[in-house]
C-alpha cells in the first residue's frame, strides 16, 4: 500500500455521513456538558426604589453590665 491509496481511503471515510453525522453530534454533546459544568447561577438582585437609599449603619451591639459576685444564700 502506497501513500496515494492510503490518502484516498482515508478521505473517502471522512466523507461518509456516518463519520460526519458522529463529529457533529459529539461537538453539540460537549459544548452542552461544558455550558452545564459551567454554569453559575446569578444572584437575585433587591430592587430598590430610588428616593428611598437609606443606609445607615447597624447599631453598636449593647455592652454587657459587670456581673455582681453572687452570694450564697444557702449558707446563711
Amino acid at each position: 500500500m502506497d501513500f496515494s491509496s492510503i490518502l484516498s481511503i482515508a478521505f473517502s471515510v471522512v466523507k461518509d455521513w456516518r463519520v460526519i453525522v458522529t463529529f457533529v453530534a459529539m461537538v453539540l454533546v460537549i459544548i452542552l456538558t461544558n455550558k452545564i459544568v459551567n454554569y453559575k447561577k446569578r444572584p437575585k438582585r433587591i430592587k430598590s426604589k430610588k428616593g428611598k437609599n437609606n443606609k445607615t449603619p447597624a447599631p453598636a451591639p449593647a455592652k454587657e453590665a459587670p456581673k455582681e459576685e453572687e452570694t450564697d444564700e444557702a449558707e446563711e
